[in-house]
């Protein structure tokens, strides 16, 4: 019976907001505390990170860290998850604009380049130890992770950052990550909505069953112009209508058209 704790079963505590969730020979550490950056710890981020300015909500104290057999496999911070938006002064002059981007084109774009992205769009971030062995392709067992007979021993739930844009849109990174006696899932995702131009969904998927040596990753972006999605029919209907649809991300997932789907398994 999963109620009984052996040796294989997980041990779990809470302190200050971080909690421990050790299982077969996986350790789950997460934590969900703390509120938005101060201004003298978003300072010396922007030091570290070597750029002007941050996003203008950070929760560095959410985060999720999965080691296996001791070893570390994957990790998830909001500074990464930041860092990982780093593009250079010319990948910043180009890409999605905003409504207000002509006015933009008239000053020097060195005095919007903050050495971030404009949208904190991340660049490929999936968490992973680069020293891991690698191999294209690999599947995620649906089936198993929507088995309902399955408790679910270990989840969490966590904003990354937020920023509204300048009052452009939105962009916003959330964690999730649940552990069942027969496998764990973990889903990072980025929500962008440029206001009146463009609607992205950026999601990296990683999946494990226990007793395999293999883990899984799923990288897919969807996105789609907000002019095209007014007049898509199949994206909304009378009871759904598009101003709603593009602040829903669950649902933009569904719907948007994929642009990539990478697929890898991680050998352990």
């Amino acid at each position: 019976s999963y109620s009984f704790c052996t040796l294989l079963d997980h041990v779990a505590m809470s302190l200050e907001g971080v909690e421990v969730f050790e299982t077969r020979e996986w350790r789950i550490e997460s934590g969900n505390g703390g509120g938005i950056l101060t201004s003298e710890r978003d300072d010396e981020i922007c030091e570290t990170l070597k750029v002007t300015n941050l996003p203008d909500q950070v929760f560095e104290g959410h985060y999720l860290k999965m080691e296996h057999k001791g070893k570390k496999v994957l990790e998830f911070t909001a500074v990464q998850a930041i860092e990982a938006a780093k593009v250079s002064k010319e990948e910043a002059a180009k890409d999605v604009k905003c409504t207000y981007s002509d006015l933009w084109k008239k000053k020097d774009v060195d005095t919007f380049h903050s050495g971030l992205h404009w949208t904190y769009e991340m660049q490929n971030f999936t968490g992973v130890d680069p020293a891991i062995e690698s191999k294209e392709g690999g599947t995620i067992d649906i089936a198993l992770l929507q088995d309902t007979s399955q408790p679910i021993q270990h989840f969490m739930s966590a904003d990354l950052f937020e920023d509204d844009l300048d009052d452009c849109g939105t962009s916003k990174v959330t964690l999730k990550s649940r552990t069942m006696p027969t496998c764990w899932f973990v889903l990072l995702r980025q929500f962008i909505r440029v206001d009146r131009v463009r609607v992205i969904v950026k999601d990296v998927r990683w999946f494990h069953k226990f007793g395999t040596n293999e883990m899984t990753m799923q990288a897919t972006t969807r996105l789609k112009d907000i002019e095209d999605m007014a007049t898509d029919a199949s994206m909304h209907s009378d009871d759904s209508p598009p101003l709603k649809l593009y602040t829903n991300p669950d649902q933009l997932a569904q719907t948007l058209p994929v642009t990539k789907d990478e697929t890898r398994t991680f050998i352990l």
